[in-house]
Order: C-alpha cells, then structure tokens, then sequence
C-alpha cells in the first residue's frame, strides 16, 4: 500500500536534465532516430523504443498553471499527495536545489489525474510533478494502489489514456518514479471553491509555493454519489509475489475500504505492522469527494465493519478466505484495548 513517497536523504537530490511535459510524445519518435554506443555494445534502436515505451504511461501531462480547474476542464496531472507531516520538507527533498529529485532506495509514488479521475491517496493535497526523461525511472504503474514502494522495475501494461480508463473514478492509480521535478502545487476544492482537505496542510502548501514561486493549482471537484450496497472482495493484480485484496462496504454517503496485503516473503516494507505471515491492512472511511479518515483506532466503527466482513465468510473462494479471516484477527486485536478498558 502506498502510504508514504520517497526518503528525506539529502544525498539523493541528483538529476540530470528537465523533462518538460509537452515533450513527452515527442521522445518516442527521437529516441527510434538515436544510437548510442556502450563499450563494444551498441544500444539498439529497438531497446531506446522498449525504454521509452515506458515513459507513455506518463504522457500527455499539461503544464501547470496558477489559478482554478473547473469540473468540466480539461487537464492532467502527475500528482504526489503530502502525506508526510511536513509538507516543506517533502517539497524541499523534491526540489532538489532546482535540479530535481531520485530515490536512491524507494520511488516516490504519485498518481495521475484528469477530470474524470480526481481522487488522490486519502483525499489528500500536494504536488504536481514533471516526470522522468529516462523510461527506466518510471518503475510500476498499474489502475490501483499497488502496494510496492521499491525500486524493482514492473512491466509496464498500460499508457497514460489506458491507466486512467482502468482507474476507478472512487479510487487512484500508482505509478512509482525514481526520479522527476517539482512543478507545483495542487489543491483539491469542492464545488463553491472551498478547500478540501487538512487545512494546516493546504496553508503550509501555499506558503511552501510562494516561497519558491511555484504555481497552486486549485482543481474544483464534485462529489460522487455513495450509495449502499453489497459487501465485497477483490483480489487486485499485485507485484510478483506478493497479494492484494480490496473489501469494499458501501454505505448512504460513505464509502469504507479494507485493503489487505500480503507481501513478498523475506521483505519488510517501511511503514507496514506485518503479521507473522507477512499481512497487514489499512481501514478508510471515504465520502464523496474522496477525502478519507483511517480508523483503525475506532473501536465502534471497527465492530460495525467485522459483522459485515464476517458474513463474507459464508460465500467466498480459499484464496480470498485467508485475506478476511486476517482481517477478523486485526479488527478484534485492534479493538481489544478499547474492550478490555470497559
């Protein structure tokens, strides 16, 4: 699960070069004209076109510019929420002194937007991003939250128009860069031209951009309609090796989410509370702009959840029943505190 972007490590801002936007699909056709030779062995014109092939899934972008998108404009962005407590440092490490940024141990996951595809992780605000010149850096980019915050290249399945046509329109794609630069700032608004999300975060994104004579970019949302419905679980395409579901419990107006992974045996990503085999999972309640509240600390919102994931156990597949009787044992341990205090 994507829950947090690249390192603060200082030693890391190293970029070459800047990708500009509008360049994108052009580079496909310059790449095809370009040799380059590497010692005694010549890159071929068909591995520049399998490298920049890469860089379509990132295509089509448009520059960002000061001012407001109305629901019905056009537009897309390259997008990396500010989910860390910091918004200045994580817009710093981004900068990179005007050069740009590369991980040097994990991407920075980001998302692209447009119109129709305007939710973000957790709802939230933050930056808008030029992506890499070098397809190599683009490393997983798949319709849903993958689950994946390394370094270790993905096929890439899909290009830009096709991502966006996979993503749910309650839901965001992922897409892992190793590299890239700061372009701006966005900041998602209801209707009326109110700010949506964390308003101490929306107020140190401002100032982070006037400081740095970035453009904020106000996107002009409208909610999606919530409605009730079934209980159900999917189990999402995921990296090698690992294992994605997704339990989904609609309601009137709210939207709760149960993501479930189980990783890679052998690895410990950063930020997860594993299981002795390997699982952990995160509780959203969503409404319909697509800003969230975790409640994993909600000891009566979690008992109203576990009746409903419970019943799932009377009619599910073995592949998804393992998922959910994980999620019955982190609900009950989740509220045992609360439980025992009463």
């Amino acid at each position: 699960m994507a829950m947090n972007n690249a390192p603060h490590d200082e030693g890391t801002k190293q970029f070459s070069g800047a990708a500009l936007s509008e360049d994108l699909l052009t580079m496909k056709s310059d790449a095809d004209q370009t040799q380059t030779e590497t010692g005694d062995v010549t890159k071929t014109e068909t591995e520049d076109r399998g490298n920049m092939d890469r860089l379509q899934v990132v295509s089509g972008l448009i520059e960002a510019k000061p001012g407001q998108i109305e629901p019905g404009d056009d537009y897309r962005f390259l997008i990396t929420a500010a989910v860390q407590s910091s918004p200045s440092e994580l817009g710093t490490w981004l900068s990179g002194d005007g050069q740009g940024f590369r991980g040097s141990d994990r991407p920075v996951n980001t998302s692209i937007i447009d119109r129709e595809h305007n939710w973000t992780f957790a709802g939230e605000n933050g930056f808008i991003l030029t992506p890499p010149e070098d397809g190599a850096d683009v490393i997983a980019a798949k319709p849903v939250d993958i689950g994946s915050n390394d370094l270790d290249a993905q096929p890439i399945q899909f290009n830009a128009d096709e991502l966006l046509g996979a993503t749910a329109k309650n839901g965001y794609n992922q897409v892992n860069i190793a590299s890239g630069r700061l372009e701006g700032v966005y900041i998602r608004q209801d209707e009326q031209g109110q700010d949506l999300g964390n308003p101490r975060i929306n107020e140190q994104l401002r100032a982070f951009a006037e400081h740095h004579g970035l453009p904020v970019v106000e996107i002009l949302v409208e909610p999606i309609l919530l409605e009730a419905g079934a209980t159900q679980i999917h189990e999402l395409e995921a990296k090698e090796g690992s294992r994605l579901w997704k339990i989904s419990l609609p309601s009137e107006g709210v939207l709760h989410e149960i993501d479930v992974i189980r990783v890679k045996p052998g690895e410990a990503p950063k930020g997860m509370q594993l299981d002795e085999r390997g699982f952990d999972l995160r509780i959203q309640q969503l409404d319909g702009y697509g800003s969230s509240t975790f409640i994993n600390a909600d000891s009566e919102a979690l008992g109203q959840l576990r009746s409903k994931v419970e019943a799932l156990l009377l009619d599910v597949t073995e592949s998804d029943r393992e998922a959910l009787e994980f999620t019955l044992r982190r609900i009950d341990s989740l509220s045992r505190p609360t439980l025992q205090g009463g």
